[in-house]
């Protein structure tokens, strides 16, 4: 090696490897974070008693393919942001511990069925099968967009690297929250240009009222907010919107359907 070669070697910065490690972890937690609000979300939307109900998803296999999607592409997403340097390695290895995850509940499924009733239709098996296989190309792809970040600013869009120690938890609640309103959106697709717009207008309000707060909290946490603020001030500022602007926000939904659902009972019942 030449001694310019030598000289450029030492001035790379030295990329750590502890978040490729931790990867498997992260991407599990942000994925079931949106997974089971999307789960969750189901009982509402497509009238289901509760989240044991067998099936789960039924026939509605598009809005399970959107869950997994997006669950898929968050949970890898955040493994590869907090991995500069290694994003794409971090994605895959976290998307393969996702897939992982696929390919033992179909194991356990036909080699112990009793541990797992077969009660979905088998286009929902499928859709295991086949997230074995895209999760990791998923967080490949992923992985690009989290690298065009890091040149852009520090941690994670200028949010610290230690905020996701608990962001997984808002994560679940905010994505239930707009998950429920836009996926009743979705159960009345097929039945008219009026009745989507209605659903439209009776769902918009709760959606907004959570999309708010968790813009501006994510916005104080990366600094394109509060700019002047010490910043530990604004990090504080930035939990306190999270925190209060959700139970803010869900009490406007919950008085918003509940106004829907008492015109709509004194209309039509």
């Amino acid at each position: 090696m030449s001694l310019e070669g030598a000289i450029d070697q030492r001035q790379k910065p030295r990329v750590p490897f502890w978040p490729v490690v931790l990867a498997p972890l992260v991407a599990g937690i942000y994925y079931l974070s949106l997974k089971l609000a999307f789960a969750a979300s189901v009982i509402p939307v497509l009238g289901r008693a509760d989240l044991f109900e067998t099936p789960h998803w039924g026939a509605h296999w598009g809005f399970r393919l959107i869950a997994e999607a997006i669950s898929m592409g968050f949970g890898t997403f955040v493994a590869a942001a907090l991995a500069p340097g290694r994003e794409k390695t971090a994605a895959v290895v976290g998307g393969c511990t996702i897939s992982l995850g696929f390919a033992a509940k179909l194991a356990i499924l036909y080699a112990e069925p009793t541990m797992i009733p077969r009660a979905e239709p088998w286009h929902q098996y499928a859709i295991d099968a086949l997230s074995i296989v895209l999760t990791p190309m998923v967080g490949a792809y992923v992985s690009d967009a989290a690298t065009d970040i890091h040149r852009a600013a520090r941690g994670v869009g200028g949010i610290g690297r230690f905020h996701f120690l608990w962001l997984w938890f808002p994560a679940y609640f905010y994505a239930l929250g707009l998950v429920t309103p836009i996926g009743r959106m979705y159960g009345v697709s097929n039945e008219g240009l009026i009745a989507m717009i209605v659903a439209v207008v009776v769902n918009g309000i709760p959606a907004v009222a959570l999309a708010a707060p968790a813009y501006y909290g994510l916005a104080f946490l990366a600094g394109h907010h509060g700019e002047s603020m010490h910043p530990a001030g604004r990090n504080m500022v930035g939990f306190l919107v999270l925190v209060s602007g959700f139970g803010l926000g869900a009490a406007i939904q919950f008085g918003w359907y509940w106004i829907f659902e008492k015109i709509y009972t004194s209309l039509f019942e």
